[in-house]
């Protein structure tokens, strides 16, 4: 794409500066979006023009992203739990194999998937949020 170039901030600053693009560093590892978005800020993509935020900014929404989509997935599925021991004691009551009623059984599951979007967040943090924050630390 030799010749073309874009506005980006130079050595001292100035946001006027228009760089070619093949003189713009961009990180190359990542596969989750705020990655590509700090790679399309830094290159002078669609980002630049309409996302002012710099690459922690960048990098700190998606933390917020996933956490908000997790909570959101945990508060859904334990007010639903508490709905149906309001409204659904017997539907609860069923029994799914001797001395284990479906209510036993649901408040089980509510916990694993607590401990399972747990283990999602901190899988997620490790392989990508630690990495971007290291790569933007240097």
């Amino acid at each position: 794409m030799g010749t073309s170039s874009h506005s980006t901030t130079n050595p001292t600053g100035d946001l006027a500066y228009n760089a070619p693009v093949s003189s713009v560093r961009v990180p190359t590892s990542g596969r989750y979006g705020f990655e590509q978005a700090v790679r399309a800020s830094w290159a002078g993509g669609a980002f630049l023009k309409t996302d002012t935020r710099t690459p922690l900014e960048i990098v700190a929404a998606a933390r917020w992203r996933i956490a908000i989509r997790l909570t959101v997935v945990m508060m859904v599925i334990y007010f639903g739990f508490i709905l149906l021991v309001a409204y659904g004691k017997s539907f609860l009551a069923t029994l799914v194999a001797p001395g284990l009623s479906l209510g036993i059984l649901l408040g089980a599951l509510v916990i694993v998937v607590a401990w399972v979007l747990t283990w999602t967040y901190i899988s997620w943090a490790n392989r990508h949020y630690d990495e971007a924050v290291t790569k933007l630390r240097r």
